[in-house]
């Protein structure tokens, strides 16, 4: 049952739970919403329904890509070559979304970090491995509910024609 129970608080706010999904054992994932009269807390859990329904759901929408980017790589247990790897490009080249919270970056930044790195094509598809990564995670810790970079393809480079020194 989501919200079924509402408690007034302390602070004078009326509180309630509501089921925004399960976790891999089948536990319920709780959140609690909060409002100051009945009304508003009555339309706050709707929301929260409405979004765990179209699965846009967010559990905080503050977090930046930054701070998040930052906690991912610490808690990510991989090779040490991938790690040096992924905190080379989130040094280098996303310092341009670490402020943006994480719920307003577009396929357009992503695009455009990409695109700062066409003359090297092995680091652009580095930046989208990285970021697809870090967005993805993202997604599974409820702080994003779609992948910006999800479509985004690294920009192609034109080869120079081989021009023949003999003539024909």
């Amino acid at each position: 049952m989501n919200g079924g129970i509402k408690k007034k608080r302390k602070d004078g706010r009326y509180a309630t739970t509501v089921t925004v999904g399960y976790d891999e054992n089948g536990k319920r994932k709780l959140v609690m919403v909060y409002g100051k009269t009945k009304a508003e807390l009555e339309l706050n859990k709707a929301q929260v329904l409405v979004d765990v329904d179209h699965r846009t759901y967010v559990k905080d929408k503050s977090v930046t890509f930054g701070e998040y980017a930052r906690k991912w790589l610490r808690k990510k247990t991989i090779e040490v070559t991938d790690n040096s790897m992924y905190d080379q490009v989130l040094r280098l080249h996303t310092s341009s979304l670490d402020d943006l919270p994480l719920i307003e970056i577009t396929p357009d930044d992503c695009q455009e970090l990409i695109n700062k790195a066409t003359d090297h094509p092995r680091t652009c598809q580095k930046i989208k491995i990285t970021l697809n990564q870090v967005f993805r995670n993202a997604i599974e810790a409820n702080l994003l509910y779609k992948n910006p970079v999800a479509g985004i393809f690294p920009a192609q480079v034109q080869k120079q024609a081989k021009t023949s020194s003999d003539g024909f």
